[in-house]
């Protein structure tokens, strides 16, 4: 479409737009790839090199869910907590600043252990060989799971699903489908906070310092200020803000049960005042 190369489609397509494939974001016209999805049919989507996967469900003319690596966390605990439990293995949820404020406190409620690090797949893995089984996401379906050599050896049909080494799509797929044997996605049972990503160029991105797992600035304090006085208008309020690692953006990340729009633009705002920014992207 448009002379473009896979587009409207993929993991990130999916998760990040909350659209299925072959649809524009909050476009209700109907394309090739998504217009025969059945409504309670449930589907997955790959990225280009199948590190990350993602399931959703919906028609055209249903409502539309995204199951994106936050939640395959949460489903996952569901089978393998109970495993640890019962051989004496320690377990654990490894996530992002990024991962919704709901799954967090999902997993926290029932006694989970869980670790934030910062952005990069490779501080989640890392962060996973904390335990005997640690399970890592990226709230964008990038992720796995890791086993101690303990754990091979007392949950060896657990351990051969996965790719130890790095996020696969296919394996997390289909460990997602032994899940669904004996759990549902409504056993998962938080309800998203509504958030939204937004990046804003700068001339300057190295102003920014923040603590190891990114959720506040060291520097500038005056800016973190800011944004703890932004969160304390709304209800159910997150926010954080980092420097891209690939672009001159400073990405901004919020999340509210109520007054979202308004927390964006006060974050907009104290990031534009802060590092000379150019325009809003």
């Amino acid at each position: 479409v448009n002379n473009r190369v896979n587009w409207g489609v993929g993991s990130e397509h999916v998760q990040k737009n909350s659209a299925r494939p072959g649809m524009e974001p909050d476009d209700g016209s109907k394309a090739e790839a998504g217009e025969h999805a059945a409504e309670t049919d449930l589907y997955c989507s790959f990225d280009g090199d199948a590190d990350r996967v993602v399931f959703w469900e919906g028609s055209v003319s249903a409502a539309f869910k995204v199951y994106d690596g936050s939640r395959l966390s949460c489903l996952y605990a569901l089978r393998l907590r109970p495993l640890c439990e019962r051989f004496g293995l320690s377990f654990g949820v490894v996530q992002t600043a990024y991962a919704n404020g709901a799954s967090t406190e999902w997993l926290v409620g029932r006694g989970v252990d869980v670790a934030t690090v910062k952005t990069g797949v490779m501080y989640l893995h890392d962060k996973a060989g904390d335990w005997d089984v640690g399970v890592y996401f990226e709230a964008n379906g990038h992720g796995s799971v890791r086993f101690s050599d303990e754990a091979k050896k007392k949950l060896p049909a657990e351990a051969a699903a996965f790719n130890e080494y790095t996020g696969c799509a296919w394996c997390g797929a289909l460990y997602t489908l032994v899940c669904l044997q004996d759990h549902r996605w409504e056993d998962v049972g938080y309800t998203e906070v509504d958030c939204r990503t937004v990046k804003v160029a700068v001339l300057d991105k190295a102003v920014l310092k923040t603590n190891d797992n990114e959720t506040r600035l060291l520097q500038p304090f005056a800016l973190q200020r800011r944004i703890d006085e932004a969160v304390g208008k709304v209800g159910g309020g997150r926010a954080f803000v980092r420097a891209s690692n690939t672009e001159d953006v400073v990405r901004i990340y919020a999340e509210a049960r109520a007054g979202l729009d308004g927390l964006i633009q006060d974050l907009v705002a104290a990031v534009e005042q802060s590092c000379g920014a150019k325009s809003k992207l």
